[in-house]
C-alpha cells in the first residue's frame, strides 16, 4: 500500500489460526506459489499454508461454541493481528468492519436458555478488551469497530441456519422463492 493513498484500512475478523507452512513438495505438486490461485481451494490452500486450531503441545487455540466448525474465540489473535496492521501501515487508521460469534444455542428467541447467552457475551468481552488494549498499550490507531451483526441474517454458506445476530431472528418460513 502507497503511504498516503488511503483514508484507512478496513478489517474483518471473526477468528485465528496457527498456520503452518507444508512440505515445499508438497506447493510444488499443486503448482502453489505465493498468492497464485487454484481452482475450488480455499484462502488456506491458495497461500499453500496448514490452518491448525491446536498449538504443538495439543493445546486448541481458543474456546469454540457448540454447532460451529470454524469458529474459535481467540482475543489474543486479534490484538496481535491488530498490531501487526497497525506496525505495517504506521499513519492508517484502522475500522473493524466486522466482528462477531455465531450464537453457539439454536433456540428458539423464548426460550430461557436462549437469553442466558454467556459464550457470546464472553467473546465480545473479551474482544473488546483485546482492541482495547491493541489501541491504548500498543498504539494502534483504531478508529471505529461494527459488531456482526445487528439482526441474524442469510449467510452465504449456511442460510439462515447459524445466528450471528444481537437481536434473534426467527426464520419461519421453509420456502425457496426462485427468481
Amino acid at each position: 500500500m502507497l503511504r498516503g493513498s488511503t483514508d484507512y484500512f478496513a478489517l474483518n475478523h471473526y477468528a485465528s489460526r496457527y498456520e503452518q507452512a507444508p512440505h515445499s513438495e508438497e506447493c510444488s505438486k499443486r503448482n502453489v506459489t505465493g498468492a497464485k490461485l487454484t481452482v475450488g481451494m480455499g484462502w488456506d490452500e491458495d497461500q499453500c499454508c496448514v490452518a491448525l486450531t491446536e498449538n504443538s503441545s495439543g493445546k486448541q487455540i481458543g474456546a469454540r461454541p457448540a454447532g460451529s466448525e470454524w469458529l474459535y474465540s481467540v482475543p489474543w489473535g486479534f490484538r496481535r493481528l491488530l498490531s501487526w496492521v497497525g506496525n505495517r501501515y504506521p499513519g492508517c487508521h484502522l475500522v473493524v468492519t466486522e466482528n462477531g460469534c455465531v450464537d453457539p444455542l439454536p433456540l428458539p428467541p423464548e426460550s430461557s436458555k436462549a437469553l442466558n447467552d454467556t459464550f457470546r457475551v464472553n467473546y465480545f468481552r473479551e474482544y473488546l478488551k483485546a482492541l482495547t488494549k491493541a489501541k491504548f498499550i500498543d498504539n494502534v490507531d483504531v478508529r471505529g469497530y461494527f459488531i456482526w451483526s445487528l439482526l441474524d441474517n442469510v449467510e452465504w454458506g449456511d442460510g439462515s441456519r447459524d445466528h450471528f445476530g444481537l437481536h434473534s431472528v426467527e426464520c419461519k418460513r421453509e420456502r425457496k422463492l426462485d427468481l
